[in-house]
């Protein structure tokens, strides 16, 4: 008997290993494909801001030490491999570059520039596809950095070398711990909201009854009873009239 309780109480601990470990594997790899995400955004503007510096010197602004924080920023970027650090000097490259859009506002032909707006339109869009990722990594991150600190799966991820990982342009402090993110999606949220009617029609549905007293007011427009009063005539015959 004691021989079966302790087979049974290993083959549960051996369950429970597997299942955390599974879960471990998962985050991780979730955590790697949101990096993996981050990483093209952050290439592509890599690869746009030497246009964008070119296209500005042709037009011989004054202000020389924008472009050259932008150089500067973006080879310490391309060197550094810690997520943290480098969300530190992103960040930076990306308030040097707005820096440099607000610039423009001095510059007329520049601002008028097609080559410059069209650089400026697609780091714009690199930008906030570069926000959705990072919320998506984060949130992945927030979630693997759970399994790994809290015991008892703190013992498996310990022993199966699982580290916590680095945020990414964290906010604050209570970004980490504050939002909930849906991982099939990368959405944050707190509450879901109850649909609500919207529209001039779907108020007036409300106010007369739903749809079935909408239709029936549409009937009545048109001149053809509905049901209910089909119903009250036949019950209800009108009295005969008898001559006098």
């Amino acid at each position: 008997m004691v021989l079966y309780v302790g087979l049974g109480g290993l083959a549960a601990l051996a369950i429970f290993v597997i299942y955390i470990f599974n879960k471990l594997i998962r985050l991780r790899a979730m955590m790697r494909a949101g990096w993996s995400d981050i990483d093209v955004q952050l290439k592509r503007r890599h690869d746009l801001l030497p246009n964008l510096i070119e296209t500005v010197k042709g037009y011989k602004i004054y202000e020389q030490d924008v472009l050259a924080r932008i150089v500067e920023l973006r080879g310490q970027a391309a060197g550094q491999t810690s997520p943290e650090q480098r969300g530190e000097i992103e960040g930076g490259l990306a308030k040097t570059v707005t820096r440099l859009f607000a610039l423009a506002e001095n510059y007329p032909d520049l601002k008028a520039s097609k080559v410059f707006l069209d650089l400026q339109e697609k780091l714009t869009e690199i930008e906030d596809h570069l926000q959705y990722a990072r919320r998506y990594y984060n949130g992945t991150v927030r979630n693997l950095n759970i399994y790994v600190q809290s015991f008892p799966s703190n013992l498996i991820a310990g022993g199966f070398g699982f580290r916590r990982a680095e945020y990414f342009q964290l906010d604050s402090p209570d970004e980490a711990v504050a939002k909930r993110v849906d991982l099939s999606t990368g959405q944050e949220f707190t509450h879901a909201a109850n649909p609500r009617p919207a529209g001039v029609h779907a108020r007036q549905l409300v106010s007369t009854g739903g749809a079935g007293a909408d239709q029936r007011g549409r009937r009545r427009r048109r001149g053809r009873p509905d049901r209910r009063s089909r119903r009250r005539r036949h019950r209800h015959p009108a009295a005969p009239r008898h001559p006098h």
